[in-house]
C-alpha cells in the first residue's frame, strides 16, 4: 500500500476504537490509548510510511509470502476455511470472499525466503507495551506493576537532574504514539494479498504475476484516498471530517461511517499477535489465488478474470479487515500494558 492509504488505514482505526468505547464495546481503560493517539494525529501520515521511508525493510518485514506444499502429512501447514473463520474473531470480509478457492483445502506454507511480518508484528507490538511502562508520566504512573527501587527512588532515574535525563530510559508521548502509527503498517500490509503470494516474489524464477501489476493496484487503491493535503490539514479538522474526505465515488465511502461495518471483535484471550498475523496473511494468500491471475499485467485482466464488481467487493473487504485489525492489536498492545 502507498502512503495516503496506510495513513488512513491507522486514521480510521483510531476512529473505530473511539467510537467503540462510546459505545461501551471497549474498556474504558482504553481511552487513554485514544487520547495519546489524538495528541499526535498530524504524526500519522509520516508515521505510518516510517517502515517504507526510514525502516526499508520491505524484503522481509513486510512480507510473509505462502506457496502451496507437494505433501503434508502431519497437518502442520493446512488451515481451511472453517479453521481460519474460527480463530479470527469476527467476521473477515476478505475470507468471505476467497472461503472457496481450492488453495484452502492444500497444504500451504510461507517460503523460507518469504519475510517474517507476523514476527515483526509481534516484535513491535510488544516492544510498544514496554515503551509504555517505561514512559513519561502520566503513563509511567498508570502501569500497576511496582516499579524497581533503584528507579523510583530520587537516588534512581526518577531524580535525575535536568543536565542528566538524557539517561533516563523514558519514551516521550510522541514517540509512542509514532510507533502505533509504524504497527499499523505492517499490519496492513498483511492484508495486500500479493505480499503474502509467492507468484509476485522478485525472487522467484517462476514468477508469475508481471512485477508492475503490484504498483498498479495499489495506485488504484490510493486514487480511492483522501488527498495528502488532507492529511497534512489534520491540525485543524477532526477526525470524523478527515476520514470521511474521500475522493467522489470513492470505492471506500461505505467504510467512512459506522462501527457495525467492521464486526469488531477484539482478539481471543490466549491468542498472540504472530498467530493473528499469520491467520490474516495466510487469508491474504487465499484471496490473491480467488481473486488475480496467473500472468496478470493490468486492473483489466483481473476485472475480465473476475469483474469490476468484484474488484471493488474485495477492495473494500482488504481495507475494512485492515482497520479492523490495526484496532485489535493496537487495544491488544494497550492491555498488555494495562494489565
Amino acid at each position: 500500500m502507498k502512503q495516503r492509504s496506510h495513513a488512513w488505514i491507522a486514521l480510521r482505526a483510531l476512529k473505530l476504537i473511539d467510537d467503540l468505547i462510546e459505545e461501551d464495546m471497549l474498556p474504558k481503560r482504553v481511552r487513554l490509548l485514544s487520547e495519546l493517539l489524538f495528541n499526535y494525529l498530524p504524526d500519522v501520515y509520516e508515521g505510518a510510511f516510517i517502515p517504507d521511508t526510514l525502516i526499508v525493510d520491505n524484503a522481509t518485514g513486510h512480507i510473509f509470502k505462502m506457496e502451496l506444499m507437494a505433501d503434508d502429512p502431519d497437518g502442520r501447514f493446512s488451515a481451511d476455511y472453517g479453521t481460519l473463520k474460527r480463530r479470527q474473531r469476527g467476521k473477515r470480509k476478505s475470507l468471505e470472499i476467497a472461503k472457496g478457492v481450492d488453495v484452502l483445502n492444500q497444504p500451504y506454507k510461507a517460503h523460507k525466503r518469504g519475510g517474517n511480518l507476523p514476527n515483526r508484528v509481534l516484535s513491535i507490538s510488544n516492544s510498544l507495551s514496554d515503551m509504555l511502562k517505561l514512559s513519561e508520566f502520566p503513563f509511567g504512573q498508570y502501569v500497576k506493576v511496582k516499579r524497581a527501587r533503584a528507579y523510583r527512588t530520587s537516588g534512581g532515574y526518577s531524580g535525575a537532574k535536568v543536565k542528566s535525563l538524557d539517561l533516563a530510559p523514558n519514551f516521550a508521548g510522541r514517540q509512542i504514539a509514532l510507533m502505533y502509527f509504524v504497527l499499523s503498517h505492517y499490519i496492513a500490509d498483511a492484508h495486500m494479498p500479493l505480499h503474502c503470494d509467492m507468484r509476485d516474489a522478485s525472487f522467484d524464477q517462476n514468477r508469475r504475476i508481471f512485477k508492475g501489476f503490484h504498483p498498479k493496484l495499489e495506485s488504484y487503491w490510493e486514487s480511492n484516498i483522501p488527498g495528502s493535503l488532507v492529511f497534512l490539514a489534520l491540525p485543524s479538522m477532526s477526525l470524523d471530517d478527515a476520514v470521511g474526505r474521500l475522493p467522489e465515488g470513492s470505492i471506500f465511502a461505505p467504510l467512512a461511517d459506522g462501527t457495525a461495518t467492521f464486526n469488531f471483535r477484539p482478539l481471543a484471550a490466549g491468542r498472540d499477535e504472530w498467530e493473528e498475523m499469520t491467520d490474516v496473511c495466510r487469508t491474504s494468500f487465499a484471496l490473491s489465488r480467488h481473486l488475480i491471475p496467473n500472468g496478470v499485467k493490468t486492473l483489466d485482466d483481473v476485472i475480465e478474470f473476475r469483474s469490476k464488481e468484484e474488484l471493488e467487493e474485495a477492495s473494500r473487504a482488504i481495507f475494512s479487515d485492515a482497520v479492523k485489525t490495526v484496532a485489535a492489536i493496537w487495544v491488544k498492545s494497550w492491555m498488555r500494558y494495562v494489565e
